[in-house]
């Protein structure tokens, strides 16, 4: 008799994003899932970026160092490994600069996704552990995009991508540091332009936020000293509170964020733009909350794997 082949004990997933590299390792076992372990830090690939432009060096060598990291935290070269990368190489005219050394470094291809696949495996991830919750409207809130992804009547996910990320938005708009009020105003008034033209007002379901922004804030809110994701997943934040926030981190400057607050550096400076984006999409929906999810796409693309 031919013996089935196991199943693997873990899987990673690997999310290249614009601002953040996030990593996790799933274990599969009798009908649940756990993590065993699970990271985001931060980069800032896309430093400097303009559509169409080269990677920033310096950026480059930053994830390539970043990537040793992860693989000798998570063993990678010896597990089943998906990699995706996301609007960050989307951009680049040179997206192989990263992706050759990577792809090498961490022993598979990178995948540069579209952003409406970026989307539907976000959404995969994000609702992981919310089950009877919902429908979703999932909000990743990136370095260069945003995706969103809701279900139609029929339960069927539908995905786009936005051109609105935390780090091009700050480094368009943002001169000053705290930003003042005119900075912020502009700001806001390109966000929801973007939001009008790309994303239909009259969406069923609640506000899911995913990635760095949302998660900082549910960490700040809680009051945490170190990280817990299960103290944020699922957590609940309504406008007035995010509102709150908001004020307060436009009034100081992105080094109180860090020395006050305990931001890291790579997310202090960009905090203000993400608050900005979760606002005006509350706005855009006519929603007054949203609930945190501390999945995402690094989920969503290790749970494909489990899948095949």
């Amino acid at each position: 008799m031919l013996r089935q082949p196991s199943a693997p004990a873990t899987v990673c997933g690997l999310d290249i994003g614009s601002n953040t590299f996030s990593c996790v390792e799933l274990a599969p076992g009798h009908g649940s899932l756990s993590v065993v372990r699970d990271t985001s830090i931060p980069v800032r690939l896309s430093e400097d970026l303009v559509p169409g432009g080269p990677l920033n060096p310096a950026a480059v060598k930053r994830g390539l160092d970043v990537l040793a990291q992860l693989v000798e935290q998570f063993d990678l070269r010896a597990k089943p490994l998906r990699a995706v990368a996301t609007q960050v190489l989307r951009m680049a005219r040179d997206p192989e600069r990263f992706t050759d050394p990577a792809s090498e470094l961490i022993g598979v291809e990178i995948e540069i996704v579209e952003g409406t696949t970026e989307a539907l495996l976000t959404s995969r991830g994000a609702t992981l552990g919310l089950a009877g919750s919902g429908p979703w409207i999932v909000a990743d809130v990136g370095g260069q995009s945003t995706e969103v992804c809701w279900q139609d009547a029929a339960g069927r996910w539908q995905p786009t991508s936005l051109r609105l990320g935390v780090v091009g938005l700050t480094e368009e708009h943002v001169r000053a540091d705290p930003p003042t009020f005119e900075e912020i105003e502009r700001m806001r008034d390109g966000v929801c332009a973007t939001l009008s033209r790309g994303l239909p007002r009259s969406l069923p379901g609640e506000l899911l936020a995913v990635a760095g922004t949302a998660t900082t804030l549910g960490w700040l809110e809680r009051g945490l000293e170190k990280w817990d994701r299960d103290a944020v997943h699922g957590m609940p934040i309504d406008r007035a509170l995010l509102e709150r926030w908001t004020a307060r981190m436009n009034r100081i400057p992105s080094a109180e964020r860090v020395a006050r607050y305990g931001l890291g550096p790579g997310r202090a400076d960009v905090f203000p733009a993400g608050l900005c984006v979760i606002d005006s999409l509350l706005e855009h929906l006519g929603r007054e909350r949203f609930t945190v999810s501390v999945n995402g796409l690094r989920v969503g693309v290790a749970l494909t794997l489990l899948e095949e």
